[in-house]
């Protein structure tokens, strides 16, 4: 089984790595096509600007997406990286 590499370029962080009060435009979705689906149909996709509302470490992201509140998984938070 191959490795994934989970390093972001330069200037670029995941989303699940930002602190609470941080923001970032999505860079790039990561994942496969039922990841990016889902987030696209929450308002999430590249160019869109994301507030960390509450990020404790352990449990959900919740995140600001335009007026919405939008809670995200740990798992699925890592697959958006931000700039």
């Amino acid at each position: 089984m191959k490795a994934v590499d989970k390093t972001a370029p330069a200037g670029e962080r995941w989303l699940a790595e930002l602190r609470t009060g941080a923001s970032g435009k999505v860079a790039h979705l990561a994942g496969g096509h039922g990841v990016q689906s889902r987030l696209i149909g929450m308002g999430i996709r590249p160019g869109v600007t994301l507030e960390v509302r509450r990020n404790d470490g352990r449990g959900p992201v919740v995140v600001a997406v335009g007026r919405a509140r939008v809670a995200l998984g740990r798992g699925m938070a890592s697959q958006i990286r931000v700039a």
